[in-house]
């Protein structure tokens, strides 16, 4: 209880929450998480003896942060093709773009669209058209931004999911499912000729926007998403429609079946498939079982050698440089079945990330 400045007395204060445990002490209230994932109403009410009142609420978002994300289905490099880097399956194919420097200002790794009929498209498949949760992510570099424009559908809004950027420069996340069409817009202004990060995620609760791997914007959202008989399209609304173009440059695209949790996201401006120089390390086997180990020849003496998850999550290994002859990594038994990365820097040859896949 405290008593204001204007002379209507002492004020109550009063608060709940839609799940979880909420305590409080007059003004001061201390949130306890529920243990499942939800958006959390908080909703405080303040009150003084004339009966006179006023209620706020505001929505918490809660999510798992010790959920392990399952690998990608899809990630396009784009570094020197349109294959998917982590399965032999959906490859995407590029009509009419241009190669462009990525992020990091490394000639080449990126793709630039400069014209409505460019597209890169990825084939329709069932098993692309899950019902959740999603994930997807890529680097852009908008060029021109006049209208709606398209960076990624499945769909679009009409029959799945889409990104677009607004012609107020916000990002405008879409989902289509059981329950309806839901819009998401970011809270960021998105610059001309600059890299910024992007992610949405749809969890079956809740629609996310991440930019550089920061939460952005998130609200309330369900049901399952809607099944497309369009391709993925990057830069296009579809295969189709070429009003919506995006115009500028896209790189590192990723989806998942899954909701990344935000240490992942916040990780994923940092990973890269490819390494900056191209130095060619003697690593073997790149494929191999979980209680085998990984071989690498030739390393220098006091090079570095670590081993990441696809979500820039360092993996703990047994390794001792050998130099001048071959070295042996050991991986821990706790590891699961999926691609990593192996970075090896050395003092005089520079870094290089080696793609490994345990099954």
């Amino acid at each position: 209880m405290w008593t204001d400045t204007i002379g209507s007395g002492p004020c109550y204060f009063s608060w709940m929450s839609s799940a979880g445990q909420i305590t409080f002490s007059e003004n001061i209230a201390e949130f306890v998480a529920p243990s499942s994932e939800q958006i959390v109403i908080i909703t405080g009410k303040v009150s003084n003896f004339l009966e006179l009142s006023s209620t706020k609420s505001i929505e918490i978002l809660v999510r798992d942060t010790l959920h392990l994300s399952a690998q990608p289905l899809i990630w396009y490099p784009f570094d020197t093709s349109d294959s998917n880097a982590v399965a032999n399956s959906f490859h995407a194919t590029s009509i009419g773009t241009l190669k462009a420097s990525d992020a990091r200002n490394i000639a080449n790794k990126a793709k630039r669209f400069i014209s409505s009929s460019d597209l890169i498209y990825t084939e329709n498949e069932s098993e692309l058209n899950f019902p959740f949760p999603l994930t997807v992510s890529c680097w852009i570099y908008p060029e021109k931004i006049f209208q709606e424009h398209y960076i990624f559908s499945h769909g679009s809004y009409q029959e799945r999911f889409k990104l677009s950027l607004l012609p107020n420069h916000h990002l405008r996340l879409t989902v289509n499912t059981s329950a309806g069409i839901t819009d998401l817009d970011s809270k960021t202004i998105i610059p001309l000729n600059q890299y910024i990060h992007v992610t949405g995620i749809y969890t079956g609760f809740s629609l996310e926007i991440y930019i550089n791997g920061s939460l952005d914007n998130f609200m309330s959202c369900n049901g399952n998403l809607n099944s497309s008989t369009h391709p993925i399209t990057l830069g296009r609304m579809n295969e189709i429609e070429t009003m919506y173009s995006f115009w500028g440059r896209i790189d590192e695209f990723k989806l998942w079946k899954d909701a990344l949790t935000l240490s992942e996201v916040k990780n994923l401006p940092s990973i890269w498939y490819s390494s900056f120089n191209g130095q060619k390390l003697h690593v073997y086997p790149t494929l191999l079982r979980k209680e085998e180990s990984i071989r690498i020849s030739g390393i220098e003496a006091g090079s570095e050698v670590e081993l990441y998850s696809v979500f820039g999550q360092v993996v703990g290994i047994d390794f001792q440089i050998n130099p001048g002859e071959t070295s042996t990594i050991r991986l821990p038994a706790s590891i699961r079945s999926g691609m990593y990365l192996l970075r090896c820097s050395q003092p005089s040859q520079g870094t290089e990330v080696v793609k490994i896949v345990i099954y």
